[in-house]
């Protein structure tokens, strides 16, 4: 027990719990008021320079991964009476251990949502170069979040034999082991296993496992067995345990559980997509294919997250096929779409080629009138302003005194010289409109002071009243 009733700025309040190497209090800060829980060495455990730097070292990596699913640490360090202490975050909620104790077993859909929201974080910590190497329902703690899937999120304890990168192993006392022999992997049980992030999907496989079932893949009497059984021994079937867990469930936790590293999924991002992708099948949903995050080189070990993992690539295949399948029902839609616009297009096209119709007819038959007008008119008569002027023979009746009107700009007529034969047959939808007999428009000239100008000139006796429009 700590002598004093405070640990470093912390003032403690009461004893927590208590462990193999330490204890833990629940402290408040003095200044701050905040609340936070003190894990603590025994004293005998705080003089031994190996043991601590161990204890240290669990700070040190926690504090690295930048996770919500990862406990937080505030401080570290000694304290007067020379134990060794961490403050870390107060978690209020319960841990995973107490609720299989308290359920036996979970629902499908929370197995799977816990164990995905672990490999997330610990995707997190891989990325560190972080392998916890001690996962089980101890060190799994849930607690209240309404952003997160299902109301709750998981936080993961006790990073102390983590491995961290390719750091030497250190001295650690005969008493304490590399892991828990009831979740250890094969690779650590040969005590082969240097920081490889697969071995974690062992330990988390293990996990699910019991969530799915209430016990874990080996309970034997003794260590040695249970190292054994993880070593040569094959875990029972999932459905044999509990008949309503589907195949896809079942072969997600066999690979998980591979005796060979390389048979398991390569990382805990690959793990996730999978359990990910099994929740979107479960539920109804039509699962896409996620885009995986390139992998971090991690060292030796660590391979990207869909490489030669059987199950990830069928899996990405699977999820490839129904996305697939998806894009002939799209392409329906617009079919359908395109059908119903189609009608509105012809209709807008025979309005056109009518109006275009027309034109047509009409610019076809002021061009045969103006080539026979062109070929009955002299060729002398053409459009001029005589530079002297005449005296004008009387007009003809039909332009006899015309009436006043305003001067009016008219857009210029390029006439066509028709030839002798008759002229080609109107088009189908040809509207004849009636004969039009063209009209001279003068442009009036500015006012001048010398002269007004001169009136245009008249046709000869005898020939047409009309004027050549060429």
């Amino acid at each position: 027990m700590i002598a004093s009733d405070h640990i470093g700025q912390y003032r403690i309040l009461r004893k927590l719990g208590a462990g193999g190497m330490g204890m833990v209090f629940v402290g408040e800060h003095r200044l701050i008021h905040r609340r936070a829980a003190i894990k603590t060495l025994k004293p005998e455990l705080s003089r031994r320079p190996e043991v601590v730097e161990r204890f240290f070292n669990e700070a040190r990596a926690t504090s690295a991964i930048s996770d919500p699913g990862i406990v937080q640490i505030f401080d570290f360090g000694y304290h007067v009476d020379g134990t060794a202490y961490i403050v870390m975050e107060l978690l209020e909620g319960e841990g995973l251990a107490d609720r299989l104790d308290r359920l036996g077993t979970l629902p499908i859909a929370s197995a799977l949502r816990i164990a995905r929201q672990v490999a997330s974080s610990l995707a997190a910590a891989h990325a560190r170069r972080i392998v916890h190497r001690d996962l089980k329902p101890e060190n799994i703690f849930l607690v209240r979040d309404c952003e997160a899937q299902g109301g709750e999120r998981t936080k993961i304890l006790d990073f102390g034999i983590c491995a961290v990168g390719d750091a030497p192993e250190t001295d650690v006392p005969p008493e304490t082991m590399i892991g828990t022999p009831v979740y250890m992997s094969p690779e650590q049980c040969r005590g082969a296993e240097q920081g490889d992030p697969r071995s974690d999907v062992y330990g988390l496989g293990c996990v699910l496992f019991q969530m799915l079932t209430g016990s874990a893949p080996f309970e034997r009497d003794s260590v040695r067995d249970l190292l054994l059984a993880h070593l040569v021994e094959e875990p029972p079937a999932v459905s044999s345990l509990r008949e309503d867990v589907p195949p896809l469930v079942e072969e997600l936790v066999r690979r998980c559980l591979a005796k060979s590293p390389e048979d398991r999924f390569s990382s805990m991002t690959a793990l996730g997509a999978a359990i990910e992708h099994a929740i979107a099948r479960l539920s109804g949903v039509e699962p896409a294919v996620a885009e995986v995050p390139p992998a971090v080189p991690l060292g030796t070990g660590f391979r990207s997250a869909f490489d030669a993992n059987p199950v990830a690539r069928e899996l990405a295949r699977e999820a490839a096929r129904e996305v697939a399948s998806a894009e002939p029902r799209a392409s329906c839609s617009l079919t359908l779409v395109e059908r119903r616009r189609a009608p509105l297009r012809r209709a807008g096209l025979a309005i056109a080629l009518l109006g275009g119709a027309v034109l047509a007819s009409l610019a076809t038959r002021l061009t045969d009138d103006d080539g026979a007008m062109a070929h009955r008119a002299p060729a002398s008569s053409t459009i001029s302003t005589p530079s002297t002027p005449s005296t004008p023979s009387a007009p003809p009746p039909a332009l006899a005194a015309p009436p006043q009107v305003q001067p009016v700009v008219a857009a210029p007529v390029v006439a066509v010289s028709a030839p002798e034969q008759a002229p080609a047959a109107a088009p189908p939808m040809r509207l004849d409109p009636p004969p039009v007999r063209p009209v001279l428009l003068q442009t009036p000239k500015p006012p001048s002071s010398q002269r007004p100008a001169a009136p245009p000139p008249v046709a000869q006796p005898g020939s047409e009243d009309l004027y050549d429009m060429r």
